[in-house]
């Protein structure tokens, strides 16, 4: 039975193959669906509550405050578009779902497309759709939108591969862009893309790098440089938001107490002196410096590092701005997050984010210069976690490759119709697309452990690709030792 099941399919055309994949992939995207909306997984967003302030009511006043807040562009510009069809924002989670299924099935052609084997395309794209950590943020602001994105862009950079259009480089171009304004970052993917596109011409191609077979590195790379370079004349900030030093200054917030305040310059004296005061009333541990919360047993760090970001920004408003938010002298200024839904709303009352944020830098890297060594330890413990999340935030999805990988060798077993042999052109284009999720997965880690920390929604988005290409790249190579197929 299993070897007349394997030589029907064997028989079937290769379009027929490739459209019962695309059926398949459909048929799950809306028993997930109908499962989330019978979860009330796509209850209506909140406009009042947690990041809306910044998404639905960004500041588009003028262009200095449009590339001044705290929250990149991207984001916002899409609920802004959003707004026109629903000013509420019905059917925001519903609309998310459909964009990413959407994408999904792009990405699954864009894969064929690109001579890639229809198997790991098939159980890649699968595995993106049952991360079911994601299922979460269906309705959140950013995370499903930005892996959208992401999955776009890297469709559109395969399309604009294989047929060398401009138009497709264009579309691909502008997806990108977009995708690190909507999570910054996904920069990382830059680095990745060039390294890919140096590595398919030279290896795949066997072609001499020069100005005409590198064009699309050009369109990876110019519209970075032009929004910096336009970002900073306007701004006189360099960077796509003015976020990074309240993320790492939370880290430096950890070295700093009564003996290590003597390395803040006289720049940064008095603020210093205020924020280790702030510091100090804190509850335990999280007043402890680094030293004494490594003796703990228990890892209060994550706790500690959320409620260091909050105060950092507080205390910098109040420094800068001579804002709180609450009346002067109100205790609740001090950590007013316990008092509030979200401070999100108070923090869009400042319109200009850069001096914040280069302050917050100055500071930040006073301290945690003399303390390298322990940054040090923060950042490999981060690297750790942060793969550590994603192993265990994609269990269930670990298990179900598993019993396919399982069910597949078992019909290798009992089938007397096994090759016994590697296919050089699967290992080869599926070796490809391995090492530049692999990469970008670790660039993006690295970047993560050293400005911020690894966190289930923050793991959830970031690492979306890392557990779906590494069981997909299996199960190809699996297959294709009993399934004939033709690309």
């Amino acid at each position: 039975m299993t070897k007349k099941l394997i030589n029907f399919y064997n028989n079937l055309s290769n379009r027929i193959r490739i459209n019962l994949l695309i059926f398949f992939i459909v048929f799950l995207q809306i028993l997930i669906f109908f499962f989330l909306n019978h979860n009330n997984s796509f209850a209506a967003i909140s406009l009042t509550d947690g990041d809306a302030f910044s998404y639905y009511y960004y500041n588009f006043s003028n262009l200095e405050n449009f590339l001044s807040q705290y929250r990149s562009f991207g984001g916002p510009v899409i609920v802004s578009i959003y707004k026109f069809f629903s000013n509420d924002l019905q059917f925001w989670g519903q609309s998310n779902f459909l964009f990413f299924s959407i994408s999904l099935i792009i990405l699954f052609y864009s894969l064929i497309y690109f001579e890639v084997r229809k198997y790991f395309s098939f159980f890649f794209v699968i595995g993106i759709l049952g991360s079911t950590k994601l299922w979460w943020y269906f309705t959140s602001w950013s995370e499903v939108l930005s892996v959208s994105f992401i999955i776009l862009s890297f469709s559109f950079y395969l399309l604009s591969h294989k047929f060398k259009s401009v138009y497709l480089y264009i579309i691909f171009s502008f997806l990108l862009f977009f995708t690190y304004q909507i999570r910054p970052l996904f920069i990382t993917y830059i680095i990745t893309f060039i390294i890919f596109e140096i590595y398919l011409i030279k290896f795949r191609e066997k072609q001499k790098l020069n100005f005409k077979n590198l064009k699309l590195v050009y369109f990876i790379i110019t519209p970075l440089i032009i929004f910096l370079f336009f970002r900073f004349i306007i701004t006189g900030h360099f960077g796509i938001a003015p976020y990074m030093g309240a993320h790492v200054g939370a880290h430096g917030l950890f070295f700093l107490d009564k003996e290590s305040i003597v390395n803040v310059s006289k720049k940064n004296e008095k603020f210093a002196s205020d924020i280790l005061k702030r510091k100090l009333k804190q509850n335990y541990p999280c007043n402890l410096n680094f030293n004494e919360l490594q003796k703990l047993n228990e890892n209060h760090y994550p706790k500690c590092y959320a409620v260091n970001t909050m105060s950092l920004m507080l205390e910098m408003i109040k420094y800068k701005e001579s804002k709180e938010p609450f009346a002067n002298n109100d205790p609740r200024n001090f950590n007013s997050w316990q008092y509030v839904t979200t401070l999100d709303k108070f923090f869009m009352s400042v319109e200009n984010y850069n001096k914040i944020d280069q302050e917050l830098k100055s500071f930040s890297f006073e301290i945690i210069k003399p303390e390298l060594v322990n940054f040090t330890k923060i950042f490999l413990s981060n690297i750790k976690d942060s793969y550590k999340i994603q192993i265990l935030s994609n269990k269930k999805l670990i298990y179900l490759y598993s019993i396919i990988i399982l069910i597949i060798s078992t019909f290798m077993i009992f089938s007397k119709n096994l090759k016994n042999r590697f296919t050089q052109k699967l290992f080869f284009k599926n070796n490809e697309l391995l090492m530049f999720f692999l990469i970008s997965n670790l660039i993006t880690i690295v970047l993560l452990s050293l400005i911020h920390m690894p966190k289930i929604r923050i793991m959830s988005v970031q690492g979306i690709f890392f557990i779906p290409v590494i069981f997909s790249y299996a199960i190809s190579i699996i297959i294709d030792n009993f399934i004939e197929e033709e690309n």
